[in-house]
């Protein structure tokens, strides 16, 4: 359960309450991943947040992982001070949101990525420092989940210049009550992963379909690795991998098989024999989650939907 690990340090020391010091102190060491999950998303807490799960709410939409930040810069501007005429007191007239911009080294794909998630009040904000701790806010709900942002933008890509490597930057506002007041922790030895290594978004592929024939059963694909165009071969990959709909009726898939000397390219065998014209369409699917995003030996991907039309069988 997340409420039996939250803000556990493990130093013998008691709760972290109170301003003194006998106790393991935390601190947010250098962020190496970020997770947005989606607005009001709430933590389930008899789950503990281990790896199995961060992934599934992956595949369900709920987190998008960027992995990879080198450097954090902060940007938070000072908080609003008032100053009375006269006498010289000063007032707090407010607390300005908490605003970092994380630089990423990820190439020009991952770059296009980032501008598909500017947005406002869209996501929250989950983050894993270096040492492999997890920060996110504990609601006077006694719920979990991430910091509330406001404004997500995504910068301009800038090429190396010979001196300094290519970078991506992503720029985001954070509620400050929540920064300031219901940051939570889970330390790393109580997750069964380390983020900067386990932890990473899903893979864009492309499915193209080579042939399917009438009166046969056969259907032929290309598997592409959309970031660069390269026919990938997944290790792992199966029929439970793919859903695939002949006439817009789901179909069975009775078998999926390599192409042997051919990378990336498989047979699927289905259960309706095709008549020509028929419209076939596939895409990876995981059945259990009803998700494009599959899971294959830990690592995710999510493909295009291909589509393609029957034609006559050669010499048929």
């Amino acid at each position: 359960m997340i409420s039996t690990i939250i803000n556990n340090v493990n130093c013998g020391a008691g709760e972290v309450l109170g301003t003194g010091l006998n106790h393991c102190p935390i601190d947010i060491n250098r962020i190496t991943t970020l997770g947005l999950v989606k607005r009001g998303f709430k933590f389930d807490n008899a789950e503990s947040l281990n790896l199995a799960y961060i992934k599934e709410q992956q595949q369900l939409g709920n987190i998008i992982i960027l992995q990879g930040v080198v450097e954090t810069t902060p940007e938070t501007a000072d908080d609003n001070i008032t100053t009375r005429t006269g006498s010289g007191i000063e007032k707090l007239a407010g607390k300005n949101p908490v605003k970092w911009s994380f630089t990423f080294d990820n190439g020009i794909y991952f770059s296009k990525a980032l501008q598909e998630l500017i947005s406002y009040g869209a996501y929250d904000l989950v983050f894993w420092d270096s040492l492999g701790s997890m920060f996110l806010v504990t609601t006077l709900a006694n719920e979990y989940k991430g910091f509330s942002c406001y404004q997500i933008n995504a910068g301009v890509y800038t090429p190396s210049n010979g001196a300094d490597a290519a970078s991506q930057m992503l720029t985001l506002q954070l509620n400050r009550n929540e920064y300031d007041t219901r940051i939570s922790w889970i330390t790393s030895e109580n997750l069964d992963y380390t983020a900067d290594t386990d932890l990473d978004g899903y893979n864009d592929l492309t499915i193209e379909v080579i042939s399917g024939y009438s009166t046969n059963t056969d259907i032929v694909i290309d598997v592409y690795s959309k970031a660069d165009n390269k026919k990938v071969a997944i290790t792992g990959l199966a029929k439970e991998d793919f859903a695939l709909t002949i006439d817009g009726t789901s179909d069975v898939i009775v078998s999926l098989t390599p192409v042997v000397g051919v990378s990336g390219r498989y047979t699927i065998v289905s259960t309706t024999t095709l008549t020509l014209d028929d419209e076939v369409t596939v895409k990876t699917y995981d059945s259990t989650l009803l998700t494009d995003i599959i899971d294959v030996e830990g690592v995710l991907y999510k493909s295009n939907t291909a589509t393609y039309k029957v034609i006559a069988a050669p010499g048929g």
